[in-house]
């Protein structure tokens, strides 16, 4: 009977073991399933993350596409513009050099003209009317009333 104690006290012991390392293994099972609710919830986290991402770069990407549409439109408008600019600047100096061509005609008729004047006065300094005769009087006499007519 003895032995049958000793064995009863021998496996309750090993039972007290037992129920003490299943309490730990529940105890580690338990922290080990919240291991992997916060790694499950993690994981949705970086998935929703990463579709958030996903979303942000398709937005910059077509925010970029748009942009690059814009660049060419405004590089094309540019080149049209530089185009339009060289062909005004192309007129204006075509007019330009007219006005220079019209200026010098300009200075020549002025010295033409000049050139002309400067005898008059003298001629007139030199122009001495002639007598009035009976038949001059009669034509100067019309000049200033300039009713009559001249008879010659």
């Amino acid at each position: 009977m003895r032995e049958l104690e000793e064995r009863l006290a021998r496996q309750e012991a090993t039972s007290e073991e037992l129920s003490q390392c299943k309490e730990k293994l529940e105890d580690e099972v338990s922290g080990l399933k919240g291991d992997v609710e916060g790694l499950e919830l993690h994981l949705q986290k970086a998935e929703q993350e990463k579709q958030t991402k996903d979303n942000q770069i398709r937005t910059l990407n077509e925010e970029m596409a748009r942009q690059d549409e814009s660049i060419s439109k405004m590089q094309k408008d540019k080149k049209q513009m530089d185009q339009t600019i060289k062909q005004t600047q192309e007129a204006l100096a075509a007019e330009e050099d007219k006005v220079n061509h019209l200026n010098k005609l300009k200075a020549k008729l002025e010295q033409n003209v000049d050139e002309v004047s400067i005898p008059l006065p003298s001629l007139k300094a030199q122009y001495t009317p002639p007598t009035p005769t009976r038949r001059n009087r009669r034509v100067a006499s019309c000049r200033r009333c300039e009713h009559t007519r001249r008879q010659s």
